[in-house]
């Protein structure tokens, strides 16, 4: 065999080699267990090896914004203090880490797109936590019909949203506690390949998919 021929042979190996790593299949189902990992369980290490260049400590810092941006969505509206809204951020991580998922099977649409099917048990813990707070806002008001709070009315509604405020943090801490899940349902998450060559999920699915694994909806409108 002479030296140019064993060339070609060599370089069409690479090619070979090159064109098959090119070509392998993007783990669909890997990628949305990764990202629910990351979003619900805060472990980002599965997520890092789908999204090339992202650092562990950007991942890490996205799960802490998401949790406090919910958090802050709950205690809108409440007088909290500092201190109290981190005992929210903490009750709200540790919720995220009690759903219940798994990611079962993918389907190929195109060769950008995928659907993605999750199996989740909604957890009932906002719906206690709401029952829990209509109960208690009866208490507060007949305190203050019996004019247990004092001083003038600014005063008094001071006192008043204080009250609130700390007791629906320890009501969200009772309500997570007795919560129970509910009967195994399905929805389906989409994956697209965007403009920069990176896959990702839709936002606006999450966003559903959080409303629906935490039951959200039915304490909305």
């Amino acid at each position: 065999m002479t030296k140019r021929r064993k060339w070609r042979i060599l370089a069409f190996a690479i090619l070979v080699a090159f064109l098959l790593t090119g070509c392998k299949e993007f783990d669909a189902k890997g990628y949305v267990q990764a990202s629910l990992d990351a979003m619900f369980q805060g472990e980002t290490d599965a997520l890092m090896a789908f999204e090339e260049g992202s650092k562990k400590s950007e991942l890490e810092d996205e799960y802490e914004d998401y949790i406090a941006s919910f958090a802050a969505g709950l205690t809108e509206g409440l007088n909290v203090s500092d201190g109290m809204q981190i005992q929210f951020d903490m009750l709200c991580e540790e919720i995220f880490r009690s759903m219940r998922y798994n990611v079962e099977s993918s389907e190929k649409v195109s060769r950008k797109e995928y659907r993605v099917l999750v199996e989740y048990e909604p957890s009932d813990v906002f719906v206690k936590w709401a029952e829990y707070l209509a109960e208690n806002a009866v208490d507060i008001n007949k305190k203050a019909e019996s004019g247990e709070y004092q001083g003038t009315k600014e005063e008094q509604l001071e006192q008043i949203l204080l009250d609130i405020a700390a007791e629906s943090c320890e009501l969200l801490d009772t309500a997570m506690w007795d919560a129970s899940y509910g009967e195994k349902e399905e929805m389906t998450l989409t994956v697209k390949k965007g403009e920069d060559g990176e896959f990702s999920l839709e936002e606006e699915e999450i966003d559903e998919f959080v409303g629906k694994i935490m039951r959200l909806d039915a304490i909305q409108g």
